[in-house]
Protein backbone atom coordinates (compact mmCIF):
# COMPACT_ATOMS: atom_id res chain seq x y z
CA UNK A 1 0.00 0.00 0.00
CA UNK A 2 1.26 3.77 -0.63
CA UNK A 3 0.42 4.12 2.98
CA UNK A 4 0.32 1.59 5.64
CA UNK A 5 -2.73 2.79 8.03
CA UNK A 6 -5.93 3.45 7.62
CA UNK A 7 -5.77 6.68 9.47
CA UNK A 8 -2.16 8.18 10.97
CA UNK A 9 -3.18 6.64 14.54
CA UNK A 10 -0.70 8.03 17.05
CA UNK A 11 1.53 5.44 18.10
CA UNK A 12 0.36 2.90 15.72
CA UNK A 13 2.52 -0.20 14.35
CA UNK A 14 3.43 1.25 10.73
CA UNK A 15 6.12 0.42 10.78
CA UNK A 16 6.15 -3.13 12.04
CA UNK A 17 2.80 -4.17 11.03
CA UNK A 18 4.55 -6.73 8.49
CA UNK A 19 6.15 -8.21 11.33
CA UNK A 20 3.06 -8.41 13.60
CA UNK A 21 1.41 -10.26 10.74
CA UNK A 22 4.32 -13.18 10.58
CA UNK A 23 3.78 -13.53 14.83
CA UNK A 24 0.17 -13.74 14.44
CA UNK A 25 0.98 -16.31 11.53
CA UNK A 26 -1.44 -17.89 9.17
CA UNK A 27 -5.07 -18.53 10.97
CA UNK A 28 -8.24 -18.93 10.37
CA UNK A 29 -10.56 -16.35 12.34
CA UNK A 30 -8.29 -13.01 13.87
CA UNK A 31 -9.88 -10.53 16.36
CA UNK A 32 -8.39 -7.44 17.09
CA UNK A 33 -10.13 -5.57 20.18
CA UNK A 34 -8.21 -1.97 19.76
CA UNK A 35 -7.98 -1.54 15.81
CA UNK A 36 -7.35 1.96 15.89
CA UNK A 37 -5.71 2.96 12.35
CA UNK A 38 -5.88 -0.89 11.19
CA UNK A 39 -2.31 -0.91 9.82
CA UNK A 40 -1.62 -4.44 10.67
CA UNK A 41 -4.80 -5.58 8.77
CA UNK A 42 -3.38 -5.85 5.23
CA UNK A 43 -0.75 -8.04 6.76
CA UNK A 44 -2.43 -10.41 8.33
CA UNK A 45 -3.37 -14.25 6.94
CA UNK A 46 -7.01 -14.78 7.95
CA UNK A 47 -10.39 -16.04 6.25
CA UNK A 48 -11.83 -13.50 8.30
CA UNK A 49 -10.72 -9.96 10.63
CA UNK A 50 -12.91 -8.93 13.48
CA UNK A 51 -11.89 -5.07 13.93
CA UNK A 52 -12.92 -3.95 17.20
CA UNK A 53 -12.53 -0.35 18.77
CA UNK A 54 -14.08 1.98 20.97
CA UNK A 55 -13.26 4.80 19.08
CA UNK A 56 -16.16 5.46 17.11
CA UNK A 57 -14.79 7.44 14.37
CA UNK A 58 -12.61 5.12 13.45
CA UNK A 59 -15.20 2.69 13.23
CA UNK A 60 -17.50 4.49 11.31
CA UNK A 61 -14.27 5.22 8.59
CA UNK A 62 -13.89 1.28 8.08
CA UNK A 63 -17.43 0.37 8.10
CA UNK A 64 -17.89 2.78 5.44
CA UNK A 65 -14.82 1.94 3.31
CA UNK A 66 -15.72 -1.33 3.43
CA UNK A 67 -19.39 -0.67 1.84
CA UNK A 68 -19.86 -0.55 -1.82
CA UNK A 69 -21.68 2.34 -2.07
CA UNK A 70 -20.90 5.29 0.33
CA UNK A 71 -17.31 4.27 0.00
CA UNK A 72 -17.64 5.09 -4.07
CA UNK A 73 -19.51 8.78 -2.91
CA UNK A 74 -17.19 9.39 -0.14
CA UNK A 75 -13.63 8.97 -2.77
CA UNK A 76 -15.35 10.97 -5.31
CA UNK A 77 -16.00 13.51 -2.15
CA UNK A 78 -12.29 13.52 -1.39
CA UNK A 79 -10.93 13.87 -4.81
CA UNK A 80 -11.92 17.44 -4.45
CA UNK A 81 -10.33 18.05 -1.43
CA UNK A 82 -7.64 19.99 -1.49
CA UNK A 83 -4.57 20.77 0.76
CA UNK A 84 -6.10 24.37 2.30
CA UNK A 85 -7.37 25.45 5.89
CA UNK A 86 -10.45 26.17 4.67
CA UNK A 87 -11.21 21.82 3.89
CA UNK A 88 -9.99 21.44 7.43
CA UNK A 89 -12.29 23.52 9.30
CA UNK A 90 -15.20 22.27 6.83
CA UNK A 91 -14.51 18.85 7.45
CA UNK A 92 -14.38 19.96 11.69
CA UNK A 93 -17.59 21.82 11.51
CA UNK A 94 -19.42 18.58 10.28
CA UNK A 95 -17.83 16.57 12.83
CA UNK A 96 -19.49 18.93 15.45
CA UNK A 97 -22.68 19.00 13.97
CA UNK A 98 -23.76 15.56 16.32
CA UNK A 99 -21.41 14.29 20.06
CA UNK A 100 -19.24 11.03 18.83
CA UNK A 101 -21.49 8.96 21.36
CA UNK A 102 -24.21 9.90 19.03
CA UNK A 103 -22.86 8.87 15.77
CA UNK A 104 -23.78 5.35 15.24
CA UNK A 105 -20.12 3.29 13.47
CA UNK A 106 -22.27 2.71 10.73
CA UNK A 107 -21.15 3.56 6.72
CA UNK A 108 -21.99 7.20 5.83
CA UNK A 109 -19.86 8.70 3.11
CA UNK A 110 -20.23 12.29 4.30
CA UNK A 111 -18.99 11.46 8.29
CA UNK A 112 -16.15 9.52 7.06
CA UNK A 113 -14.87 11.99 4.42
CA UNK A 114 -14.98 14.77 6.95
CA UNK A 115 -12.91 12.65 9.57
CA UNK A 116 -10.28 10.86 6.90
CA UNK A 117 -9.49 14.64 5.94
CA UNK A 118 -9.53 15.65 9.31
CA UNK A 119 -6.57 13.01 10.12
CA UNK A 120 -5.09 13.95 6.95
CA UNK A 121 -4.32 16.79 6.93
CA UNK A 122 -3.96 17.94 10.10
CA UNK A 123 -0.76 16.15 12.15
CA UNK A 124 -1.02 12.84 12.55
CA UNK A 125 -2.40 12.61 16.30
CA UNK A 126 -5.64 10.37 15.58
CA UNK A 127 -6.95 8.76 18.83
CA UNK A 128 -5.91 11.23 20.86
CA UNK A 129 -7.77 14.26 23.07
CA UNK A 130 -6.12 16.49 20.31
CA UNK A 131 -7.61 14.94 17.02
CA UNK A 132 -10.03 17.51 16.41
CA UNK A 133 -7.46 20.51 17.21
CA UNK A 134 -4.55 20.03 15.74
CA UNK A 135 -3.49 22.34 12.72
CA UNK A 136 -2.62 21.84 9.08
CA UNK A 137 -0.03 19.67 8.19
CA UNK A 138 1.51 22.33 5.72
CA UNK A 139 5.23 22.68 4.75
CA UNK A 140 6.99 25.77 4.42
CA UNK A 141 10.28 24.43 3.62
CA UNK A 142 11.10 21.60 0.87
CA UNK A 143 12.95 19.53 3.47
CA UNK A 144 10.54 17.03 5.58
CA UNK A 145 8.35 15.66 2.38
CA UNK A 146 5.08 17.28 0.55
CA UNK A 147 2.17 17.93 2.90
CA UNK A 148 0.40 17.34 -0.72
CA UNK A 149 2.11 14.33 -1.52
CA UNK A 150 0.78 12.81 2.34
CA UNK A 151 -2.83 13.74 1.81
CA UNK A 152 -2.42 12.24 -1.73
CA UNK A 153 -0.87 9.02 -0.89
CA UNK A 154 -3.79 8.71 1.95
CA UNK A 155 -6.20 8.95 -0.37
CA UNK A 156 -4.59 7.23 -3.54
CA UNK A 157 -4.47 3.95 -0.75
CA UNK A 158 -7.94 4.11 -0.14
CA UNK A 159 -8.76 1.70 -2.88
CA UNK A 160 -6.89 -1.39 -1.42
CA UNK A 161 -8.02 -0.36 1.98
CA UNK A 162 -11.70 -1.03 0.09
CA UNK A 163 -10.86 -4.15 -1.05
CA UNK A 164 -9.19 -5.80 2.34
CA UNK A 165 -11.78 -4.46 4.35
CA UNK A 166 -14.45 -5.29 2.26
CA UNK A 167 -13.22 -8.91 1.53
CA UNK A 168 -12.34 -9.69 5.03
CA UNK A 169 -13.47 -8.00 7.45
CA UNK A 170 -16.32 -7.30 10.34
CA UNK A 171 -16.63 -4.53 12.61
CA UNK A 172 -17.66 -3.87 16.03
CA UNK A 173 -17.50 -0.69 18.73
CA UNK A 174 -17.83 -2.23 22.15
CA UNK A 175 -15.61 -1.93 25.07
CA UNK A 176 -12.98 -4.69 24.79
CA UNK A 177 -14.43 -6.16 28.57
CA UNK A 178 -17.41 -7.07 26.46
CA UNK A 179 -15.84 -7.87 23.21
CA UNK A 180 -13.61 -10.46 24.44
CA UNK A 181 -16.48 -12.31 26.38
CA UNK A 182 -17.48 -13.23 23.03
CA UNK A 183 -14.37 -14.63 21.46
CA UNK A 184 -13.94 -18.32 21.24
CA UNK A 185 -10.48 -20.10 22.79
CA UNK A 186 -9.69 -22.52 19.76
CA UNK A 187 -7.12 -23.89 17.60
CA UNK A 188 -6.85 -21.59 13.93
CA UNK A 189 -8.28 -18.32 16.00
CA UNK A 190 -5.49 -15.45 17.05
CA UNK A 191 -6.01 -12.61 19.17
CA UNK A 192 -3.97 -9.24 18.24
CA UNK A 193 -4.03 -7.15 20.94
CA UNK A 194 -2.33 -3.09 21.39
CA UNK A 195 -4.24 -1.27 23.81
CA UNK A 196 -3.16 2.11 24.99
CA UNK A 197 0.10 1.54 26.88
CA UNK A 198 1.28 2.23 29.75
CA UNK A 199 2.80 5.93 30.43
CA UNK A 200 2.50 6.18 26.66
CA UNK A 201 -1.11 6.10 25.96
CA UNK A 202 -1.90 9.03 28.41
CA UNK A 203 -2.56 11.01 25.24
CA UNK A 204 -5.42 8.91 23.75
CA UNK A 205 -8.55 9.84 23.95
CA UNK A 206 -9.87 6.47 25.26
CA UNK A 207 -7.53 6.00 27.86
CA UNK A 208 -6.02 2.44 29.89
CA UNK A 209 -5.26 2.49 33.26
CA UNK A 210 -3.03 0.27 35.01
CA UNK A 211 -6.02 -1.68 36.41
CA UNK A 212 -7.36 -2.19 32.84
CA UNK A 213 -4.17 -4.02 31.86
CA UNK A 214 -4.05 -6.12 35.09
CA UNK A 215 -8.05 -7.09 34.43
CA UNK A 216 -6.44 -7.43 30.20
CA UNK A 217 -3.66 -9.70 31.32
CA UNK A 218 -6.18 -12.35 33.35
CA UNK A 219 -8.44 -12.35 30.30
CA UNK A 220 -5.51 -13.28 27.97
CA UNK A 221 -3.90 -15.77 30.46
CA UNK A 222 -7.09 -17.80 30.12
CA UNK A 223 -6.11 -18.33 26.37
CA UNK A 224 -4.81 -21.76 25.94
CA UNK A 225 -5.85 -22.57 22.11
CA UNK A 226 -5.48 -19.26 20.75
CA UNK A 227 -3.15 -17.82 19.90
CA UNK A 228 -2.05 -14.15 21.42
CA UNK A 229 0.17 -11.28 20.26
CA UNK A 230 0.41 -8.42 22.58
CA UNK A 231 2.48 -5.14 21.30
CA UNK A 232 3.89 -3.12 24.13
CA UNK A 233 6.70 -1.07 25.04
CA UNK A 234 9.16 -2.84 27.21
CA UNK A 235 7.61 -1.40 30.33
CA UNK A 236 8.18 -3.57 34.12
CA UNK A 237 4.61 -3.46 34.68
CA UNK A 238 4.27 -5.78 31.59
CA UNK A 239 7.12 -7.65 32.25
CA UNK A 240 5.20 -8.24 35.39
CA UNK A 241 2.10 -9.48 33.83
CA UNK A 242 3.51 -11.55 31.40
CA UNK A 243 6.77 -13.46 32.53
CA UNK A 244 6.23 -16.70 31.14
CA UNK A 245 5.60 -15.33 27.45
CA UNK A 246 7.95 -14.79 24.43
CA UNK A 247 8.98 -11.79 24.25
CA UNK A 248 10.52 -10.54 20.74
CA UNK A 249 11.86 -7.23 20.45
CA UNK A 250 11.34 -4.91 17.28
CA UNK A 251 12.74 -1.20 16.48
CA UNK A 252 10.05 1.51 15.52
CA UNK A 253 9.93 5.22 15.81
CA UNK A 254 7.84 7.66 17.54
CA UNK A 255 6.42 10.69 16.73
CA UNK A 256 9.27 12.79 17.23
CA UNK A 257 11.17 10.34 14.57
CA UNK A 258 13.17 9.10 17.43
CA UNK A 259 14.25 5.05 17.12
CA UNK A 260 12.68 2.80 19.82
CA UNK A 261 11.85 -0.32 21.21
CA UNK A 262 8.51 -2.04 21.44
CA UNK A 263 7.75 -5.79 22.04
CA UNK A 264 5.68 -8.26 20.70
CA UNK A 265 4.68 -10.70 23.90
CA UNK A 266 3.06 -13.85 22.20
CA UNK A 267 1.89 -17.19 24.61
CA UNK A 268 3.04 -19.35 22.14
CA UNK A 269 6.64 -19.82 20.93
CA UNK A 270 6.63 -19.44 17.21
CA UNK A 271 10.58 -19.02 14.91
CA UNK A 272 11.07 -15.07 13.93
CA UNK A 273 13.24 -13.24 11.84
CA UNK A 274 15.68 -10.99 13.32
CA UNK A 275 14.95 -7.15 13.26
CA UNK A 276 15.86 -5.30 10.25
CA UNK A 277 17.01 -1.87 10.26
CA UNK A 278 14.26 0.78 9.86
CA UNK A 279 13.67 4.15 7.97
CA UNK A 280 10.03 6.29 7.74
CA UNK A 281 9.39 8.43 4.74
CA UNK A 282 7.28 11.21 5.64
CA UNK A 283 3.42 10.24 5.55
CA UNK A 284 3.82 6.77 5.27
Amino acid sequence: MKVTALAPWFGSARMNASRIGEEIGKQDWVGIPFCGGCCEVPHIQARSIHLNDVHRHIVALAVTVADEVEYQAMYEQLEHTLVHPDFLAEARDILDMAEESDMPPRPDCVWAAAYFTNVWLSRSNAGTESEFAQPLASRMTATGGSSVRRWRSALEALPEWHKVLKERCEFSCRDWRDWMKRTKDRPGHALYVDPPWKDAGEEYKHKFTEQDHRDLADVLHGYENCRVVIRHSDHPLYRELYPDWTWVELSSRNQANKVIREMLVTNQTRRIVKPQPISMEFGQ
